[in-house]
């Protein structure tokens, strides 16, 4: 729901990752916490997939903390395979060029975005956004 990606549920003999019982992880979107500079979506920031075509992925981002705002950086795909196209919010839309988007929330606000994208158009990575 939060990364547009494929359940796999864990074989009952795995004693791996109990998500993804050792898959790969095929999604949309992954995310990653600017600030603290780790993967994983920050602290008081909910995600929703809520649509998926096969140029574009539907995401609504939220900052819960009331008090401070936060950023939350988007990647394309789980391993940055995917490229940004275009980004689609508040009745706006802005070319993009790359694997991913960092996104600056307001305190207690969110937004919803259509992201536009090429799919396995780049290599494969594990490196972190800030790392490429």
């Amino acid at each position: 729901l939060m990364c547009g990606g494929i359940h796999v549920a864990r074989p009952p003999w795995s004693r791996t990752s109990p998500s993804q019982g050792g898959a790969p992880f095929f999604a949309r979107l992954r995310y990653f916490d600017p600030a603290r500079r780790r993967a994983g979506i920050p602290e008081n920031v909910a995600a929703l997939v809520s649509k998926l075509t096969d140029t574009t992925v539907t995401v609504t981002l939220v900052n819960l903390d009331t008090a401070n705002p936060c950023e939350v950086t988007v990647q394309a795909g789980g391993y940055a395979e995917h490229e940004f196209t275009d980004v689609e919010f508040a009745g706006r839309q802005l070319p993009l060029r790359g694997a991913a988007i960092t996104v600056a929330l307001a305190a207690g606000a969110g937004d919803t975005l259509t992201l536009h994208m090429r799919r396995h158009v780049n290599p494969p990575t594990l490196d972190a956004p800030w790392e490429r």
